[in-house]
């Protein structure tokens, strides 16, 4: 898997792409979101912090892309193959069939914090 990071640079308001030998000096750790080594059924990347639906079986279910270590627990954390976790944002806590050609990219909690905010 190629090492891929993304951040959004404060003074422009633009996403940069980059990898792990050409880290701009203006970028913060905490705001650096991978590349998960995926991509949705268009096609687009998937990183940390996208929201996604899960298109399966006539289902939609919106989900938080993550990378940190999963919680089980009622809040929604799951952890999914190859050490993925997702946020489930949707009142059907039930983790349907995941794999890439099933997800959408609809946006991230960057620009889009709408997608989160109602998440149970």
């Amino acid at each position: 898997m190629e090492l891929r990071f993304r951040a959004k640079n404060p003074e422009t308001n633009q996403w940069l792409y980059f990898g792990i030998y050409n880290v701009p000096s203006w970028v913060k750790k905490d705001k650096v979101q991978p590349y998960m080594g995926l991509e949705d059924r268009k096609g687009t990347p998937i990183f940390e912090g996208d929201v996604i639906v899960n298109h399966w079986n006539g289902h939609k279910q919106k989900l938080l892309v993550c990378n940190s270590a999963p919680v089980i627990d009622e809040t929604g954390w799951l952890k999914s193959r190859g050490g993925l976790s997702f946020k489930i944002l949707t009142d059907e806590k039930m983790l349907y069939q995941l794999h890439p050609e099933h997800f959408e990219v609809i946006g991230n909690i960057t620009d889009n914090p709408e997608l989160i905010e109602n998440a149970q």
